[in-house]
């Protein structure tokens, strides 16, 4: 079936420089050189793909009909694991991308975050020009199976200097997905944005933090030296989850945490408490509770409450984060109470054009402070409108692309469309016959059926161990893929560029030490799965080798009515 497309290749090729010598219809303008090399690229790498496939199919098995098509689930049903291969002595186990895509003990991987602003006001008196924001470098560090540390320096630039600070150094043991023991200095487990928002501004959707958490601020204490639990709660669909943290309290000066020490003999405690609904997939909602006394000066002594809450729909067709604390202050001296609350609400919506490129948001946010509050001076209200973008995806275009543009003629620029359009088509005439996805894991992986929901959490990286002894270990083939697309489409529910950074944004959060392994064909999927224990890959059915374990979903193998991989 490919080689009949060759033909219109070679026509196409010949004929688009009379085409495009013919005067133009619109004035539409001409597409992106250097995006049509790159989709030519892809679409070259699925073709030679496909085509490696027929030839092992034409070699290894007889020519199956729509019989044999449709008993594929059959087949698997009788199989109890995984179906009847065609010899396979030619892709043999390669100890390199074994060795690759296991993880290294010790390994360090080094990233980092940095901003450039610019800004200017109508103010008498004021300075518009550029400043350098925070440069931040994260430092994550599997030390054993069970072992990780992460670290977090930021260089902040002052008048004369740059300040350095330390605002994360964790030492983290995880026994299973329910208990996870962690110390040092963390983000404070109050409410959503101060854990899910670290110091890397393009992780989050706004250009600033809200007042309540702002870095720098007093509202709630942002870091917190100590220990914390962490982990999951066995809830079934409720998707329960829970932080405890005791430590040192706020130091004298409100806005430090305590890193040399705490300000009396009083320890700081903290409790979260959140539900992530398996049916309503994008949910969180939480609770925390943070409790302190504070020595603001020598003799003054406050006990400090704090209570929050929060919901979250982090789908972003719509996003929505809405958060509410109150803090209240008890003099210890005279029994007066005081008491400070605080909210923000967040709307924001992904625009579905440019690649979904651009999220217009919304935020409005409130803090109200008693007038006779002895302990702080903070109050304020904001409303903030703005509309960010994504230029990740441009980077490439900026000046090679117009280059390009000013130096292609027009028969050139006819040839690379017509040349894409039937690349295009093939790969779609190919993938039309493609089978079910299967889920493949090591043979030792104690678990034969997962439903879709669990499936989600498993590749979520919200479930990280099969049990206490094996951790999961992901594997997601490389872009273009249609096993990737699938994955993206049905699990994560996420375009390719929301799904690199929400893997980015999990492992600066010390909660993963590693991305998935990426992986570039099917037969190294199965070769990896049954070579490591806990691995777990996505691959076409048809190309399921023996020493793996195929999965059911939902109670479905792939080839059976509702399999929802496909």
């Amino acid at each position: 079936m490919l080689s009949r497309l060759l033909p219109l290749l070679l026509v196409s090729l010949v004929t688009s420089p009379l085409l495009a010598q013919s005067p133009p219809q619109s004035a539409e303008p001409e597409p992106s050189i250097q995006g049509l090399l790159d989709r030519v690229e892809q679409l070259e790498k699925r073709i030679a793909e496909l085509e490696d496939h027929e030839r092992k199919q034409a070699t290894t098995t007889p020519p199956a009909d729509s019989s044999s098509q449709t008993g594929a689930g059959s087949k698997l049903v009788e199989a109890g694991a995984s179906p009847a291969p065609a010899s396979h002595s030619e892709h043999t186990g390669s100890a390199t991308e074994e060795r690759e895509a296991q993880i290294h003990y010790p390994s360090l991987q080094i990233r980092g975050f940095g901003d450039v602003d610019f800004s200017a006001t109508d103010q008498k008196g004021s300075v518009s020009g550029f400043d350098l924001g925070q440069f931040v470098l994260h430092l994550a560090s599997p030390l054993s199976q069970k072992v990780s540390y992460f670290g977090e320096v930021s260089f902040t630039a002052q008048p004369n200097t740059y300040e350095v600070n330390v605002e994360r150094t964790i030492i983290r043991y995880d026994y299973n997905d329910y208990f996870k023991m962690s110390f040092g200095k963390y983000h404070t487990p109050i409410g959503y944005w101060n854990t899910a928002f670290h110091h890397g501004a393009w992780l989050q959707t706004t250009i600033a933090r809200p007042q309540m958490v702002k870095f720098g601020g007093t509202f709630i204490p942002v870091h917190f030296v100590g220990l914390q639990a962490e982990g999951n709660i066995p809830s079934g669909a409720l998707g329960l989850g829970y932080n405890l943290g005791i430590g040192n309290g706020r130091n004298s000066m409100f806005s430090r945490a305590g890193d040399s020490g705490d300000a009396n003999d009083n320890r700081a405690w903290v409790a979260n408490l959140f539900a992530r609904p398996t049916r309503v997939y994008g949910l969180e909602v939480g609770g925390s509770y943070y409790r302190d006394k504070l020595t603001p000066n020598p003799g003054a002594n406050f006990d400090e409450w704090i209570a929050s809450a929060y919901v979250v729909w982090n789908k972003q067709r719509p996003e929505l984060l809405a958060e509410y604390a109150n803090v209240h202050h008890r003099d210890l001296q005279t029994s007066q109470t005081f008491n400070t609350t605080s909210y923000y609400v967040q709307l924001a919506y992904r625009l579905p054009w440019q690649e979904d490129k651009w999220k217009p948001y919304y935020r409005f946010e409130y803090i109200h402070r008693p007038g006779v509050e002895p302990v702080w001076d903070i109050t304020g209200t904001a409303s903030v409108v703005d509309l960010v973008g994504s230029l990740v995806g441009f980077s490439r275009l900026r000046s090679p692309s117009k280059c390009a543009m000013r130096a292609c003629s027009k028969p050139a620029c006819g040839i690379l469309l017509l040349g894409w359009i039937c690349l295009s088509c093939a790969v779609m005439a190919a993938q039309s016959h493609d089978g079910d996805v299967a889920i493949v894991v090591h043979p030792d992986t104690p678990v034969n059926n997962l439903t879709l929901a669990e499936v989600r959490k498993v590749f979520l990286g919200e479930r990280q161990y099969w049990n206490a002894n094996i951790p999961v270990v992901l594997l997601i083939r490389a872009p273009v893929a249609r096993e990737r697309n699938v994955v993206l489409k049905t699990i994560y529910q996420m375009s390719e560029s929301q799904f690199k950074q929400y893997w980015i944004a999990k492992i600066f959060r010390a909660e993963s030490a590693t991305a998935p392994k990426v992986v570039y064909s099917n037969d190294m999927a199965n070769e990896l799965a049954s070579a490591i224990p806990g691995a777990i890959a996505l691959t076409d059915v048809r190309e399921v080798r023996p020493g793996t374990k195929v999965i059911r979903v939902d109670g479905r193998l792939p080839g059976e009515p509702g399999y929802p991989l496909r």
